[in-house]
Order: C-alpha cells, then structure tokens, then sequence
C-alpha cells in the first residue's frame, strides 16, 4: 500500500515539474508580434511577411500574436503558439510544423489585406506602447520581435508627426504623455518597421521625420530596425 500510494505521489509531482517546465520553456521561447496599421490606405502586404520569415523568427518555440491598429488600439488577442518541445521524433514535429504553418498563413491571408480607405485621425503610439507592454511579461532572455506595418505616423490629439520633428523632441514627448500610455524597456526586444512610399518622395520625406522621432522614442527601450519587407 505504501509502495502504491509513494508510486501515484511520484507520478503527480512529475507531471507538475514537467508541465512547470513546459510553461518555462513556452515562456522562454520566441515570441513575435504583427502589427497592422488599417488607419491608412495601402495594397496587399502579404508578400513582405511571407510565413518562412515568421517561421524562422519563431524557431522550434514560441507565439505569434496578429494584431490591427484601428485608430488609438489594438484588436483583441489573435494568438498562436507553436512548440517541437514535446515532439517525440522527427515526424511529429514535421506534422506539428505543418499545422502551425497551415494557421500563420490563415492569419496572414486575414490581416494583410489591403486597405482601401484610412482614417483622418490616427494613433500609432498608443498601440506601440500597448505591444511593448505585452512584450515585457515574457521571460527577459526570450527573443522579442514586434513587426510593424505602417507608416509610423502619429496624427491624433497627442501628436502630429506630419509636423513635428525630433529636434524638438520634448514638445512631442510631452504631447504623448497626455495619452497616458509610455514604452518601457524591454530586454531582446526588436521592433521591425516594414513600409514602403511607392516611390513617393513626399510620403518618404513624411516616413523618414516620423522614424526620427521614433528612434528618440525607443532609445534604450528596444532596438528599432527599418525594413522595406521582411
């Protein structure tokens, strides 16, 4: 009887470590973010995330979230997570691989339609800030990444990157304050920012102020790339 009853504790307290390990493992694993900016008109952009790219941010763990900017938020969670953790052999993980693959390409074909008409008024800090803060609850040795499609343009009550610049930086910052949103630093963060002008000199000149900005917003808080696909 004792033998039995030290067998069932033995076996409960396996099962726990080993789903406190799995969790730790999930956590510490890759994780990867898609913004989509639906405030401004733009064609198709399934082409510059194709589901290889996305599939080697990931790695053999982690998530991925896809997410909209509509005006001054994001939608509610769209989540997949994925892990060869517990594949038993080669097979296995191709078959898990395959059905992860079969779900980031469902979500793309959702959210990397084009948009045919913008809004006037629009807010990019306020969902960046809401990303970088969901980022930040995973483990700080895990690779962050948090994709961005988008023109980077603040255009809302709080700033107007149209026509602010970072030589005045305070000004903005004060602005975004008002939101009462703030990015944080999050270690092996990395935010990719893909947009493409179409050859407009214009937007281009109007994408390159609003980076400027940005890359005094993130200073030290994460590392900030530019992308015209990725």
């Amino acid at each position: 009887m004792k033998n039995l009853i030290f067998l069932v504790l033995a076996t409960m307290i396996a099962a726990t470590l080993s789903s406190c390990n799995n969790s730790a493992s999930e956590n510490a694993g890759s994780h990867v973010m898609v913004m989509v900016d639906k405030t401004e008109p733009i064609p198709t952009r399934e082409s510059i995330i194709p589901t290889e790219a996305l599939m080697q941010l990931v790695g053999d763990i982690g998530t991925i979230d896809f997410k909209e900017i509509n005006a001054v938020s994001l939608n509610p969670d769209t989540s997949i997570s994925f892990s060869l953790a517990d594949a038993p052999n080669e097979m296995y993980a191709k078959k898990d691989r395959d059905k992860f693959i079969l779900k980031v390409n469902e979500f793309r074909e959702k959210f990397l339609v084009a948009v045919k008409k913008g809004t006037k008024k629009s807010s990019i800090y306020q969902p960046i800030c809401q990303a970088v803060h969901s980022m930040a609850k995973f483990d700080p040795s895990a690779k962050k990444t948090i994709i961005v499609c988008s023109d980077m343009i603040e255009n809302s009550a709080y700033g107007d990157f149209y026509h602010q610049s970072a030589d005045r930086i305070q000004k903005v910052e004060e602005g975004l304050k008002a939101s009462g949103d703030s990015l944080v630093k999050v270690p092996n963060l990395t935010v990719i920012v893909l947009y493409n002008p179409g050859g407009s000199i214009k937007k281009q000149a109007q994408f390159d102020r609003a980076i400027g900005i940005w890359n005094v917003l993130g200073k030290n808080k994460f590392t900030l790339r530019v992308a015209a696909n990725l």
